[in-house]
């Protein structure tokens, strides 16, 4: 993810823009932590559409695609992400009642 993140910011040049997406990827991953801990369902669907605008403009900025070829990479990008957190999500509810079933008994 690191690498992922280095390799964005390095290659938008323009300050404002790099800001814009370092903002975003702090949002993603404290919506991510608050899934975790809360298991706030809004707060994953607003992770999801930030990923969606995060990919749409550094695919759109740093590849040069048009607008909507950005936002079809970004929308299966955005999808990807969607699989992975509800994955996730349901890990961790798993993992949740074998922790408290084993409580009990």
């Amino acid at each position: 993810m690191r690498r992922f993140l280095y390799l964005f910011t390095t290659i938008t040049e323009n300050s404002k823009e790099k800001y814009l997406l370092q903002k975003l990827v702090i949002f993603l991953t404290f919506s991510s932590t608050l899934i975790m801990d809360s298991q706030l369902k809004i707060i994953f669907s607003l992770q999801i559409t930030a990923a969606f605008i995060l990919l749409l403009l550094v695919i759109h900025f740093a590849l040069g695609l048009s607008l909507l070829l950005s936002a079809g990479f970004a929308a299966l990008a955005s999808g990807i992400i969607s699989a992975w957190g509800y994955l996730r999500y349901a890990h961790h509810v798993k993992k949740s009642a074998s922790k408290s079933s084993k409580e009990e008994g």
